[in-house]
């Protein structure tokens, strides 16, 4: 009855243990060992169905392990456009993730990655500003299927024209691949390119998972197709995708901490989160109908919604509201303690601070000499910017009204 995801690996078995009691389980989920037993009585508790562990098959695509929770279906019998080869086929190997859990549904940051005219204002100052905002064309028709829809449109973003591909892989990828146009006067060679993928998983009922991929459509061989587009089609047919040098911008973030990109990554998602969280609980209380969409870039969304309505089953009442912002917004909750690279640096920030003590008592004992008046400064400016790291780390307030 003890969660095994509280458990751990045993390195010499190659098995799961539990680590409340010690038992072990192999990968089918059998258990291999009770220590608290004789090796008699043991093997006749191990030979009871009793014992075992519920296991489940699992894959690792691009980085990500996945599990198919349906007992009663095989992953075989599954459709190629529900596999994550599909999913993810934009994804490059080797890409870096940013996971955070949100407080908000499934279905509303699906609509929130969807959703392209949001971008210059709630995102201001990190894609684009709010002056990049203009009329957005999109695809008139958008064909719903079961496997989701793709939307073409043109949009402006980093002072920039963009055209660029939506695509809503159901049921929880959303991708874009785009193309800049490119001003009078630029460097000669191919324009920048726009790509991202971000999966998204539902939890409970408002809440859910984003998997942020970065490096995406780098060094995929092909573009996802439909089922139907992929028996007409053949594989002889597919265009090989050329892997494109990266920008100045992808060699600066390459070059950066983990942690640091998080931060950045964390900052993003701040910047919409309390937006989500309450728009959702108020079309709960008034119903879907209280959308109005007049706009061109509002076809996606209404293309959503039909999918929504056809294939998406609910996941419940949402939960109340968070009214308390440092729980609705704590990056430490759901991000830094389940991130390796958050969990270090924060680790790491006390150790640093002590050293950083350490060398300014040593200054202030040595302040004749101006060398050693240099290095106190730098050690108050250091211990200033790791109280505000540790602060980054667990928690900000993002407000709009400041971000000018």
């Amino acid at each position: 009855l003890a969660p095994l995801s509280e458990g751990r690996i045993d390195k010499a078995s190659g098995q799961l243990e539990c680590a409340y009691h010690g038992w072990k389980f192999d990968a089918e989920g059998a258990c291999m060992r009770i220590p608290q037993m004789d090796a008699a009585s043991e093997m006749t508790a191990r030979g009871s169905p009793r014992s075992c562990a519920t296991a489940y098959p699992v894959m690792v695509e691009k980085g990500t392990v996945l599990m198919w929770p349906w007992q009663d279906m095989s992953p075989d019998a599954a459709p190629s456009t529900a596999m994550p080869a599909h999913l993810l086929a934009t994804v490059a190997e080797g890409s870096k993730t940013y996971t955070r859990d949100l407080p908000y549904g499934w279905d509303t940051l699906v609509e929130n990655l969807l959703d392209p005219g949001h971008v210059p204002f709630a995102h201001h100052g990190m894609q684009g500003k709010r002056e990049d905002a203009i009329a957005i064309n999109m695809s008139k028709n958008i064909d719903v299927a079961l496997d989701g829809f793709s939307f073409e449109f043109a949009d402006r973003t980093m002072g920039s024209r963009r055209q660029a591909t939506g695509q809503f892989r159901a049921p929880y990828i959303v991708a874009y691949n785009g193309v800049f146009e490119k001003k009078a006067g630029s460097p000669p060679g191919p324009p920048r390119t726009f790509n991202l993928t971000v999966a998204c998983m539902p939890r409970a009922a408002g809440r859910s998972r984003a998997i942020v991929y970065t490096g995406s459509g780098s060094s995929s061989s092909r573009e996802p197709e439909s089922e139907a587009g992929a028996q007409g089609s053949g594989a002889s047919q597919t265009q090989k995708m050329k892997k494109p040098k990266k920008s100045l911008v992808a060699r600066v973030f390459g070059a950066m901490p983990v942690w640091l990109t998080h931060l950045l990554s964390s900052r993003f998602l701040d910047s919409d989160l309390a937006f989500l969280h309450f728009q959702e609980q108020e079309i709960e209380a008034r119903g879907s109908h209280a959308y109005f969409m007049p706009a061109e870039a509002d076809r996606c969304i209404s293309a959503l919604r039909r999918w929504m309505v056809a294939h998406a089953p609910s996941l419940g009442k949402l939960p109340p509201p968070i009214a308390d912002r440092s729980k609705l917004l704590s990056r430490w909750e759901q991000h830094g303690q389940h991130c390796v690279h958050c969990t270090a640096a924060k680790e790491a920030i006390p150790e640093w601070r002590r050293k950083t003590y350490l060398t300014l008592g040593g200054s202030v004992l040595l302040s004749a000499f101006w060398p050693a008046r240099l290095v106190a400064a730098l050690s108050v400016g250091l211990l200033y910017a790791l109280g505000a790291l540790e602060r980054q780390l667990e928690f900000d307030d993002f407000k709009h009204y400041k971000n000018d």
